[in-house]
């Protein structure tokens, strides 16, 4: 039995109304979400896997979780597996279209891995016995006639250097040339100036992440493990969503490929929307950048789920 009023079940976490703007049990596995999206960006894939399948045994039907682990087994190069996950959550949120196009980009990576395996698999047939004893038989033939050349060449040459007399003088033989040294280039000089210390690639990304939103705004910075991922914590403000956008983007132009953004509370600093930023959302961005509909056409898995501006 459900509750009256409840916005989702409290067995499965399933929402309890077709309306999109409705969380489900987002809302209250939401920090163990957060937690698992971070270790993954760390690279702690099997700890991120264990936090969402312990969010699935409480509530199986929270679509965060299904999304969840289908990125972590892209990451880990198990298409097949992370398909089922992408499927199953797009089951529970039909109305997601940025799960259904990362579903559709999915689909059609495993086709081409399919056909690039299917040409790889075709069976070349070795030559039959008769053409690979020729084979064999031609390149004795070459190495003995090599061989022969190779010695009638140094008996010729021997030959000639011994008829050769050296030109006398009154009886006396000329002294040989002197054999000319070789001379050796001096080494390339030192470099004596000292180098200057290249910036951390954390410095670039906070340099980069000051240029959108003002500096004292920026909580939290932590780059992944892989050195192109990163976890950005900002302070909230009147716009949550375009904020988070632009945090994004700037980070994803400094060189990152995916960046994780969480908004919290100035006053009480809990966590009130999140979302994630990629190079490829981002190639795909549509609309006036800094405008809400830039900043929904970028955002990867809005927590909570953008409605209408």
């Amino acid at each position: 039995m459900v509750e009256e009023g409840a916005a989702f079940c409290g067995e499965c976490g399933a929402p309890t109304n077709s309306d999109p703007a409705l969380e489900g049990s987002d809302t209250v596995v939401y920090p163990e979400i957060a937690k698992a999206n971070l270790l993954r960006l760390r690279g702690e894939e099997k700890e991120a896997e264990k936090i969402c399948l312990a969010i699935l045994r409480r509530f199986p039907n929270n679509p965060a979780s299904h999304v969840l682990l289908g990125d972590i087994n892209v990451e880990e190069g198990k298409l097949d597996q992370a398909k089922q996950w992408y499927e199953m959550a797009l089951e529970l949120t039909p109305e997601n279209a940025a799960l259904r196009a990362k579903l559709v980009r999915l689909n059609e990576t495993l086709a081409r891995q399919q056909t690039e395996y299917g040409v790889s698999g075709l069976e070349v047939r070795p030559p039959s016995k008769g053409i690979l004893g020729l084979l064999i038989a031609g390149a004795l033939m070459l190495c003995v006639v090599a061989a022969l050349a190779f010695w009638l060449g140094s008996v010729s040459r021997k030959s000639r250097v011994d008829a050769i007399e050296p030109i006398s003088i009154n009886g006396v033989a000329p002294p040989a040339p002197a054999t000319a040294q070789r001379t050796e280039s001096p080494p390339p000089p030192q470099e004596t100036t000292p180098r200057q210390k290249e910036p951390t690639k954390s410095d670039d990304l906070r340099g980069a992440v000051s240029g959108a939103i003002p500096a004292d705004r920026i909580i939290g910075l932590e780059l992944g493990a892989d050195g192109s991922s990163a976890s950005i914590s900002i302070k909230g403000g009147t716009q949550d969503a375009i904020d988070a956008a632009l945090v994004g983007s700037a980070a994803i132009e400094s060189g990152l490929s995916t960046v994780a953004i969480q908004v919290v509370d100035p006053s009480s600093t809990q966590p009130r929307f999140a979302a994630t930023v990629t190079s490829e959302s981002l190639k795909n961005a549509s609309g006036q950048q800094g405008t809400y509909e830039w900043a929904a056409s970028i955002l990867v898995n809005p927590n909570p789920p953008l409605g209408s501006e």
